[in-house]
């Protein structure tokens, strides 16, 4: 429980504290902020995208307010949506009084000191707010993620007295907003700034954990671009998805009845992620980009603008962001999650529809085939009689090593045809 003692005890060790809208702007900049509110009551919870100065008059009344520290293409913070990663965060709870006094000690001699410690009622938060956001890339993630869990590892060992709470680790997770309301007592969250501290790149917070942030030939990665490796890749997967004329036409149709399907079915809540997976798609069937713009303005002009609460056109650019390598490769159910509808049960083979396996399958097949060949070569003989291996092979068409496996089958074969 965040006590008056333990604020005091804050200011004794010289931590100054932050108002919540100078806080929202150090994290977020000019960055929209993605709240996330709880049901409560009757109430539906939902979600919210607002300028950094409006967080801290529309969090003041709200007890189940959530803000993860990143960036989203959407206004939904699910991590396959996620832009940018802006802060490292470690949840703290049961921090007694003499509890935070041995915090507030171990973060004076922490090897990477938090830049901010937050109170949520329950107990801490302490953020590492990153000089440089970090791009929350599929090729990163694991690298991003390892710097995190070095992080929340640190101070699960360092913090004597407190429980690292575990559900809270992954990236981006939500947490409780400075300047909103806690469960305990609506005690409102503060945010102090750490004595001596000062905001640093995920390089240096990996560099004093010990976290190897290195390819495998030992370069460096730079996380604030495309690395070569993966730009070779991106070059030859196009090349292998786009046809003569740069559409793969052979993956187009999924992308059109994408395209049809989505003014049918899409609900309200999820119109822009319907058209973040259309970009994705777009690229992926090697449509121009040109075109899929032009498809989301008719989808907004002609289905959606008359709503109650329409899609605005200026979403579009944003949802255009989806026209990349990373979305265009998700799995068929992320899509399904972002659309709001699944496409159905994918077209069996026909040894599917014959209740087979395709172990089965490909025996009968097999079967069939040897069959075929035995009585192409049989055939064969009982009109030339006295022709050798080499002969018959040139005249089926078949190999010399398969009318040598059948011949002797064959040869019964034909005396009885």
């Amino acid at each position: 429980m965040n006590s008056d003692w333990q604020f005091s005890l804050l200011d004794e060790w010289a931590y100054s504290e932050v108002s919540p809208g100078d806080f929202f702007a150090l994290v977020f900049g000019g960055r929209e902020v993605v709240v996330s509110v709880g049901s409560t009551g009757d109430k539906p919870g939902f979600c919210q995208a607002l300028a950094a100065s409006d967080v801290p008059g529309f969090v003041s009344d709200k007890s189940t307010a959530y803000i993860s520290p990143a960036s989203f293409f959407a206004k939904v913070p699910k991590a396959s949506l996620a832009d940018e990663v802006l802060a490292f965060v470690v949840d703290l709870d049961d921090v007694e009084d003499a509890g935070l006094n041995n915090l507030v000690r171990d973060i004076d001699a922490a090897p990477a000191k938090p830049t901010h410690i937050v109170s949520s009622g329950n107990g801490y938060h302490l953020y590492y707010v990153l000089s440089e956001p970090v791009q929350w890339r599929i090729r990163w993630r694991e690298k991003i993620s390892a710097v995190s869990d070095a992080v929340f590892d640190y101070w699960d060992q360092h913090a004597p007295g407190c429980v690292a709470d575990a559900a809270c680790r992954s990236i981006p997770h939500g947490f409780r907003p400075v300047g909103s309301l806690s469960k305990d007592r609506g005690r409102r969250c503060r945010c102090w700034q750490v004595r001596g501290s000062s905001r640093a790149s995920i390089y240096d917070i990996a560099q004093s954990l010990d976290v190897p942030l290195f390819y495998a030939d030992g370069s460096p990665i730079d996380f604030s671009r495309v690395d070569d490796v993966s730009h070779e890749r991106h070059y030859q997967w196009q090349l292998l998805r786009l046809g003569d004329e740069g559409i793969s036409h052979r993956n187009r149709g999924l992308y059109d009845f994408t395209l049809r399907q989505i003014p049918l079915k899409t609900k309200k809540g999820h119109r822009f992620l319907s058209m973040f997976c259309l970009s994705g798609l777009g690229y992926a069937c090697g449509v121009p980009i040109d075109e899929v713009e032009r498809d989301l303005h008719a989808l907004v002009r002609d289905n959606w603008r008359s709503m109650r609460d329409p899609v605005r056109e200026s979403e579009i650019p944003a949802a255009l962001k989806g026209y990349c390598y990373d979305y265009a490769t998700v799995r068929k159910e992320t899509r399904e999650e972002w659309l709001g509808w699944r496409y159905g049960a994918s077209q069996k083979r026909n040894y599917g529809a014959q209740h087979k396996t395709r172990s089965e399958h490909i025996a009968s097949v097999n079967r069939k085939r040897s069959m075929s060949a035995q009585i192409a070569i049989a055939d064969y003989l009982s009109n030339n009689p006295g022709a050798n291996k080499g002969e018959v092979a040139e005249a089926v068409g078949l190999c010399r090593q398969t009318v040598y496996k059948y011949w002797e089958r064959a040869r019964l074969l034909s005396g009885g045809i």
